[in-house]
């Protein structure tokens, strides 16, 4: 307490610097306090600077914890969606081939009554993917809550195409967010 009368601090304005002064009827007392009290303050000054380094490496580890935990929630709902986007593939193709089917034949003709039945199995594969994919995931779940519309009388291969449309559209939208974690 006695060293606290010998002592002065002096913060110099607007810098970092600070300014001590010692008093002392005997100059090697005085020299011994400012060299104690700047060892006391390195050492201080070096206890902080190795807590907030650690608390710095606990926040980027816990950082990192999460980004992998999103990473693989992101990769594993991609994953659901991966056998509904071939489905949608294959519809995509048997639609095309529909099409110039029957430019070319009349709608009895084998090769399109065949394809018919094929897109409509398809769609039922797809409907099968969908729900498991729904069944799996609260989040997805809730997705599709938020941005499936269509009219409850529309036709089933109005729902099926929104489907279609929506399966798209989120797959998209995880690819990219995994991409940006």
């Amino acid at each position: 307490f006695m060293m606290k009368n010998w002592l002065t601090v002096r913060m110099r304005p607007q810098t970092a610097f600070m300014d001590l002064y010692a008093k002392h009827t005997d100059p090697e007392v005085a020299r011994d306090v400012l060299n104690g009290v700047l060892a006391e303050y390195e050492r201080v000054s070096q206890e902080d600077i190795g807590a907030s380094e650690n608390y710095a490496f606990q926040f980027i580890m816990e950082q990192s914890d999460e980004i992998k935990d999103r990473i693989l929630t992101i990769e594993r709902a991609l994953n659901r969606y991966n056998r509904c986007s071939v489905l949608s593939n294959r519809i995509e193709e048997a639609e095309l081939e529909l099409v110039v089917l029957e430019q070319r034949y009349l709608p009895k003709w084998p090769a399109v009554v065949e394809t018919k039945e094929r897109i409509r199995i398809l769609h039922d594969q797809f409907s099968e993917e969908l729900e498991k994919v729904l069944a799996s995931s609260e989040e997805e779940q809730q997705f599709w809550e938020d941005n499936f519309e269509v009219a409850p009388d529309a036709p089933r291969e109005d729902v099926i195409d929104a489907q279609l449309k929506l399966v798209d559209s989120r797959s998209n939208l995880l690819q990219k967010d995994l991409r940006s974690e």
